[in-house]
């Protein structure tokens, strides 16, 4: 079924409703009278019927009239917030989930305390975990660990802290590090080959023993020993998951390690390293989030702060400045590009001009700033030998030779008129 059928466009009972919830004192309509009323109302018919891009596109044309007005305002928010969850709805029902949750984003920009649009993230969330979930399991059960261990990470992407797959990646990374030798000295002290979930029920067993035998000192020891292997354990998915660059999911798996042995060091350094590189991620996410804004001053900054806090993502932050300095120079392209389509020659080539001041090489700026510097140096050649020609029919060939490629070139079209007896 293509995007363009009725039953997609139709908006769904859950859509409309939220959007009441959101703006329905303009859906409703105010008292105002009027054509300005029948346009308002022709937004909230689009809305109501679930073409919000016709919506969108009524409401900012009278919003160009009367950029204060704030009913119009809203009905274009809530129109585009119609038409991204329309967009991420289609899209996981298409098992695009990703793309679904890209939508919900920016739904959630706008619509920040939307409770509608928090349980579509969530769900869509938990179905591509459930998905990586079951592709782990399966990975697993056939050896293949690297790709287990791509799955659960996968999971952990979604749901940072998601206890299936914290506790799926433990057990594919203690099979790992064994096969790498890696391991050896833990499996040789005792716990060889034995998963998390082992460790977990032993735990549970010797406190059940503390209960009815307080007194039993061997119980402490051994509960205290399985602490230890229990935060070692955490501290060796900690340090993949650090490696990894999941600072969210390692500082959680260091915490319960310090929780479980409050003196292994290696799990208090962890919490103090990745709490620092945590920060400057969400950093670095913030200014991403400027970058698709816009806002390349406010996201350049962001840049620099965060940078100076990381030991280890250097490369994103450079990264990010790239991609900054490339969506700079696409804005500059485009105004000269649009000058360029409505020849506006001699802007187009100032425009052209700034932007190659920047960067020596960009798309085709510097052919297309050639180009129209030929066409304004040609129309001024023609216009002048137009206006030196002795006979009409000579000065209409120059001015025709203008209008091919840059009509409305000065006075040329008025002067055409004049001499064709128009």
């Amino acid at each position: 079924m293509s995007p363009s059928s009725p039953s997609l466009r139709a908006p769904s009972t859950l859509i409309l409703t939220g959007l009441l919830l959101v703006g329905s004192t303009w859906l409703s309509g105010c008292a105002s009278d009027g054509p300005a009323r029948r346009d308002k109302d022709e937004v909230r018919t689009s809305i109501r019927t679930g073409h919000f891009e016709d919506g969108i596109r009524h409401a900012q044309a009278l919003l160009d009239e009367d950029p204060n007005n704030a009913e119009l305002a809203e009905l274009h928010r809530v129109a585009t917030i119609g038409l991204y969850l329309q967009r991420g709805r289609e899209s996981t029902f298409a098992n695009k989930d990703l793309t679904a949750l890209h939508w919900f984003g920016l739904a959630e920009e706008i619509a920040p305390a939307s409770e509608m649009v928090a349980q579509w993230i969530g769900k869509t969330k938990s179905k591509l975990a459930d998905h990586w979930l079951h592709v782990g399991a399966e990975a697993f059960a056939t050896e293949d660990y690297p790709a287990a261990s791509e799955a659960y990470r996968n999971v952990l992407e979604h749901i940072p802290g998601h206890p299936q797959a914290l506790s799926g990646l433990g057990q594919v990374m203690l099979v790992m590090n064994y096969q790498r030798g890696l391991g050896l000295d833990y499996y040789n002290s005792g716990v060889r080959a034995l998963s998390e979930y082992y460790l977990e029920r032993a735990r549970r067993g010797f406190n059940v023993t503390q209960k009815y035998l307080p007194k039993m000192k061997r119980a402490v020891t051994r509960k205290n020993d399985v602490d230890i292997l229990l935060a070692e354990q955490r501290v060796t998915v900690a340090t993949g998951l650090e490696g990894e660059k999941l600072f969210a999911a390692a500082l959680s798996e260091y915490r319960f390690a310090s929780v479980l042995d409050e003196g292994n060091q290696e799990a208090l350094a962890g919490i103090e390293r990745v709490s620092i590189e945590e920060r400057a991620a969400q950093i670095l996410r913030d200014a991403e989030m400027k970058l698709y804004r816009d806002q390349f001053d406010e996201a350049e900054e962001l840049l620099a702060r965060g940078e100076a806090m990381t030991s280890v993502q250097h490369e994103e932050f450079e990264a990010s400045r790239g991609r900054i300095a490339v969506a700079r120079f696409e804005r500059l392209y485009e105004v000269a590009l649009t000058l360029e389509h409505d020849r506006s020659f001699d802007q187009a080539i100032v425009a052209y001009g700034d932007l190659l001041d920047q960067v020596e090489y960009f798309r085709d700026a510097r052919a297309r700033k050639a180009t129209l510097e030929g066409y304004v140096e040609m129309a001024a050649k023609y216009y002048d030998q137009a206006m030196a020609a002795k006979g009409p029919e000579k000065k209409l060939e120059y001015l025709q030779s203008i209008s091919g490629f840059w009509p409305d070139y000065k006075n040329i079209e008025k002067l055409i008129e004049k001499l064709e007896g128009k």
